[in-house]
């Protein structure tokens, strides 16, 4: 407005076509919403002075066009009504957008809502153990030079040896069990426990197959599901030729009550005698943290009520590090999910907010967890190699690595929104 001495409305007409809104989640919660007497309060000089629009002009920006009750201001209505693209970070996402923010776009059809989508992707070599980096450029030669988003690269994954990318995993793996007793004494000795090293050998095993479970401890992510059934839990964790294990990690909202009762009950089952040394609770999630975790955990669970996961990522950084993935199809998973390269739990069965199916999801999370995952893992050869999972690794990490990457993401969104965008400036 200033630089060119227009008006707003010219101004916002011209970069409605240069901007570009990607939402990120179907949560209501992760929306700001603020009431009128906070945005007179807080904003009357800038819309006043600086825009020249009256406080219902201003509300307005903030709601679905035409709105007549002007009592709130919402930041995605602010986004959509000033951005000729919309995105959702997954395809899910992108479905579940046109059906959240339909009351927009009452003329339209849903599939001509113009809300679209493009699944994130993480930075490989960002969150690829370093042992594994190496073991991809021996046998996958030039590979970290290559575009990474390019399938046929990823298929040199097969040459790799099993015997070295097992061995690779499991000195990830037992880093990450070193790392999480040392973490959980220093835990103690903070909270006044006294607690001696030796007290730790014995926390948690090098040989079981171990699961990992790190995210916000937001309700619908449901972190306390795996524990509806104890006493079958006990049966899954406690097995002497097939022992398993889970560290837990994360972080809940300081206003959030519920997903820090989660983490108190997480603790509560860890101090169960059934479960001592087979629960842990790593504290303060950091980036340290998660690096552990991601490169040292076999089984990455996640098990959301579908379809509130916008994408997740934490999945996909488990990928080349020689991790298979249990999910809820839900978010990327929902696009990436293969019978031969992970798990699923449940179907494609949307819940929302709603318990109903906790139920069907836990059983079937344990069928799983009996039925398919341990017997695979356990399966080991006469040099103690479990081939059929080894297999498993090595197609998730060829079918999955080259699309769920920054390389693809950042081309798509160059070509789908950001090239468009800026010509149309």
């Amino acid at each position: 407005m200033n630089k060119n001495n227009i008006s707003f409305s010219e101004a916002q007409k011209i970069n409605y076509k240069n901007n570009i809104f990607t939402t990120h989640t179907p949560v209501p919660a992760g929306i700001d919403i603020f009431h009128r007497e906070l945005i007179s309060k807080c904003l009357s000089e800038y819309y006043s002075k600086e825009l020249n629009l009256s406080l219902d002009e201003f509300m307005q920006l903030g709601n679905i066009p035409n709105f007549k009750d002007l009592n709130s201001f919402n930041m995605a209505h602010l986004a959509m009504n000033n951005s000729m693209y919309i995105n959702g970070v997954s395809k899910l996402h992108g479905i579940v957008s046109k059906d959240l923010w339909s009351d927009r776009f009452q003329s339209l059809d849903k599939d001509a809502i113009p809300i679209g989508s493009i699944t994130n992707g993480i930075h490989i070599k960002s969150h690829t153990a370093p042992n594994l980096q190496k073991l991809f450029k021996k046998y996958l030669d030039g590979f970290w030079e290559y575009d990474l988003s390019i399938k046929d690269n990823w298929e040199l994954v097969k040459n790799i040896p099993d015997n070295e990318l097992w061995q690779m995993h499991i000195v990830n793996k037992n880093n990450l069990i070193n790392f999480s007793r040392e973490s959980t004494l220093k835990q103690n000795n903070e909270k006044g426990i006294e607690t001696s090293k030796n007290n730790f050998e014995n926390l948690l095993d090098n040989n079981a197959l171990t699961i990992g479970f790190a995210r916000r401890f937001a309700t619908y992510k449901r972190a306390t599901l795996i524990f509806n059934d104890l006493d079958r839990l006990d049966k899954i964790l406690n097995n002497k030729n097939k022992p398993v294990q889970i560290i837990f990690a994360g972080k809940a909202h300081p206003k959030d009550q519920a997903g820090k009762e989660f983490i108190q009950a997480i603790y509560k089952v860890s101090f169960d005698e059934r479960f001592k040394n087979k629960i842990v609770f790593l504290e303060n999630y950091n980036l340290e943290v998660a690096k552990y975790l991601v490169c040292g955990c076999d089984l990455w669970l996640n098990n959301p009520r579908r379809p509130l996961e916008a994408s997740g990522t934490s999945g996909m950084k488990v990928v080349t590090n020689g991790g298979l993935n249990l999910s809820i199809l839900d978010g990327w998973w929902d696009e990436a999910y293969q019978s031969e390269l992970g798990w699923k739990i449940g179907d494609r069965q949307n819940t929302f907010n709603s318990a109903e199916n906790d139920e069907t999801d836990i059983e079937d999370l344990y069928k799983v967890l009996e039925n398919e995952i341990v017997p695979i893992y356990f399966d080991k050869d006469e040099n103690g190699l479990p081939n059929l999972w080894i297999e498993r690794v090595k197609r998730s990490i060829s079918e999955l690595s080259y699309y769920f990457n920054t390389d693809r993401m950042v081309m798509e969104y160059f070509n789908k929104y950001y090239l468009k965008a800026y010509n149309n400036f």
